[in-house]
């Protein structure tokens, strides 16, 4: 055999083997997730915090503001606290909401989960009573704010333009990274604080437009995972074989498919026990 002969021969031989395997993968696929039917909550009252609506262009114009005050979290509870406080007295009045600044830049600078969310979270949690509905309306939000362009907000004080960013992740240390990258600005200059303080004006009104309809009775669940992540978690999450997870984060942010996972998971996955 000479050299053509053989080097030729090689070459079908591991495109063969690869079509084989790109074909053995797929036809070894795991069904794409059913999507979740869209549904009406009905609120619980009674027990917590009463809620009352509060305006929604007032909690982004107050967030924005608060955040120099006490950075992202205390300037996202603040822009609904406030305002309950301003309108229904106690006893929301006498909410110690000092003890929001801990949540600044990840919980204490540490780069962890967004000022911001983990305010609306806080928010939630303190007026719906539900265990599912404050899950479905957490999970809302975080899924907005991983696939949203932010920041939307444009304060009228301001004339500085700011660049946005899609953080694919709820964490702080991922979002202004992502946006630092985007931008090509410093993570210490005042357009990444006034990125922050316009981005927690967001999540302020997306929060508040949220609880208004809730608690009106006209909250339609539509939260979708992205299609990788639920396909991550039919294998990784609780009901899958592997269940070696909890989460709801985009996996993508933290985490890389190798080759062998892209072409072999699913069959591997097919025969386990």
């Amino acid at each position: 055999m000479d050299r053509r002969t053989f080097f030729l021969g090689s070459a079908a031989g591991v495109l063969t083997a690869a079509t084989g395997s790109l074909v053995l993968a797929y036809g070894f696929k795991q069904p794409k997730p059913t999507p979740k039917s869209s549904e009406l909550l009905t609120p619980e009252t009674g027990k917590y915090w009463p809620y009352h609506p509060v305006d929604i262009n007032r909690a982004g114009e107050l967030a924005y503001h608060l955040y120099e005050e006490g950075s992202c979290m205390y300037a996202m509870f603040g822009s609904i606290l406030k305002q309950l406080a301003e309108q229904h007295g106690e006893p929301y009045a006498s909410f110690p909401d000092y003890m929001m600044k801990y949540g600044a830049s990840g919980i204490g600078s540490y780069g962890s989960v967004c000022g911001a969310l983990n305010g609306a979270a806080a928010a939630v949690g303190l007026f719906v009573q539900n265990k599912a509905h404050r899950e479905e309306l957490i999970e809302h939000f975080f899924t907005w704010y991983e696939k949203t362009a932010l920041p939307i907000y444009t304060p009228t004080s301001s004339t500085i333009s700011i660049p946005t960013s899609v953080s694919d992740s709820v964490l702080c240390h991922a979002s202004t990274s992502k946006w630092v990258k985007a931008s090509g600005l410093s993570i210490e200059g005042p357009e990444r604080a006034e990125r922050c303080s316009r981005l927690t004006a967001d999540v302020a009104q997306k929060t508040v437009g949220m609880l208004n309809d809730y608690f009106s009775g006209q909250y339609q669940t539509s939260t979708e995972l992205s299609e990788e992540t639920s396909t991550c978690v039919q294998c990784h999450g609780g009901k899958g074989k592997l269940s070696n997870i909890k989460g709801k984060m985009e996996c993508s942010a933290c985490h890389d498919k190798s080759l062998a996972h892209t072409l072999f998971a699913d069959i591997h996955y097919k025969y386990m026990e």
